[in-house]
């Protein structure tokens, strides 16, 4: 058994909503100021939010406590990227799928914004990228790491003898 507690930061100003979980609650606030850009995060940096503990419990382990967060995230209008159980791949992916349906606008137009504002970086790493010969497993011959999984598909539905 552990005791534990699952929380919200509710950010003052955007009215946006974080919910987390933890066993110790000064190091849980400590990680998310010094976490890169994450949303809990932001809303800790605007410094005008309120810090609730929504549940306070003995857990029976990690595990319950992160699937009763996981129960407020799915529950509640959080800005939340991540269920708790994110080593569990299927309810990740059951939960990436539904947040990919629900924000598809917002999605594409940060992938948008994001490629423009890094466009040099785009360009270096597709010349590198396509810089980089890969041999077919098949016809023994070298192609651009860009091409190659396409020649491969082709290669294979060609009969051996031919190739």
């Amino acid at each position: 058994m552990i005791y534990g507690y699952i929380y919200k930061l509710f950010c003052l100003d955007t009215r946006e909503m974080y919910i987390g979980s933890t066993i110790n609650l000064k190091k849980r606030i400590q990680n998310h100021k010094e976490m890169r850009n994450t949303n809990s995060k932001q809303i800790i940096n605007r410094n005008n939010y309120i810090f609730l503990i929504l549940k306070e419990y003995w857990f029976v382990n990690t595990e319950h406590l992160w699937a009763i967060e996981s129960s407020y995230i799915d529950n509640l209008p959080c800005v939340n990227k991540k269920l708790a159980l994110s080593n569990r791949n299927d309810t990740q992916k059951k939960y990436n799928q539904k947040y990919k349906n629900n924000n598809k606008e917002k999605t594409a137009l940060y992938n948008q914004n994001y490629r423009k504002n890094n466009i040099n970086y785009y360009k270096e790493y597709s010349k590198k990228f396509n810089l980089l010969k890969k041999e077919c497993n098949y016809c023994k011959k070298y192609y651009s790491a860009s091409y190659i999984s396409k020649h491969i598909k082709i290669c294979k539905s060609i009969p051996s003898s031919s190739v």
